[in-house]
């Protein structure tokens, strides 16, 4: 009996090392590695840290003798390779050879019997050919289904944004382009605050005040001179007397501080 597991000297003991002890005392079974080897660590699986531990095991009968067992190292595997040679004796003649009785040859139950047996391992070389051509075809059209699919999904997505265009182009569309609005008095306003600075700024802008019209005020929009209301209405701002040649003074108008976002 032989089987790897994670039995190594340094583990504790569970229920599967129990479960193993059991079935060597049941049925009389030896370690043949630590029969031979009795001072041999024997090691069978190491790591790249340095770690080693026996986790590979070969039972054999207590009664046997002539048991040879050594470990090879394996390429293939981190576990090294349990070699064991067991001693056979030499094939044992009873009273001589078993003679086929020739009336068996006659018996219509013994030919259904050989003629099932024999047909029932019998194959057709033919069938498993065409087995092979059909399961050839079947992956090949498989193969073309698959690479026309890829092909196609490549073309869709070659013409259309992917997700990543689609979340780029709405992080750029959701940037503001101002980030505040100068108010006269010299305080800047941000985010819902620059609607009312805004409406305030074209309220005042659009609105009639005091002036001059002899000052080249449009026809119309004059509400009275300066001397008789000391200034008329107009829409072009405000204004607060004139300069020395005569053309009026707009002050006070909020100044846009903008900032483009790229």
């Amino acid at each position: 009996m032989g089987g790897v597991g994670g039995l190594g000297q340094e583990r504790r003991v569970d229920y599967s090392v129990r479960a193993l002890e059991g079935v060597v005392g049941d049925f009389n079974l030896a370690d043949a590695f630590r029969t031979v080897h009795p001072g041999d660590a024997g090691y069978t699986w190491r790591n790249s840290r340095g770690k080693a531990s026996r986790l590979d095991y070969i039972f054999v009968g207590g009664g046997i003798c002539g048991v040879k067992c050594v470990l090879l190292p394996s390429w293939a595997s981190d576990h090294d390779m349990l070699q064991v040679s067991l001693p056979t004796d030499g094939p044992k003649w009873g009273s001589g050879f078993w003679r086929l009785n020739i009336l068996l040859l006659e018996a219509e139950a013994f030919k259904a019997a050989f003629t099932s047996l024999y047909r029932g391992e019998y194959v057709d070389w033919g069938l498993y050919e065409g087995a092979k051509e059909r399961l050839r075809g079947l992956l090949e059209a498989r193969a073309k289904a698959l690479a026309f699919q890829g092909r196609l999904r490549e073309l869709e997505e070659g013409e259309k944004p992917s997700s990543y265009f689609f979340q780029a182009a709405r992080a750029r569309r959701s940037a503001p382009a101002f980030v505040g609005l100068k108010r006269p008095d010299g305080t800047v306003a941000e985010g819902s605050a620059m609607l009312a600075v805004a409406e305030a700024y074209y309220a005042e802008l659009f609105s009639r005040r005091a002036c001059d019209p002899g000052g080249g005020c449009p026809p119309g929009l004059c509400l009275g001179s300066a001397g008789e209301r000391g200034g008329a209405v107009h829409g072009g701002g405000r204004v607060t007397g004139r300069s020395e040649g005569g053309a009026a003074v707009p002050t006070g108008r909020p100044v846009v501080r903008a900032r483009w976002v790229t």
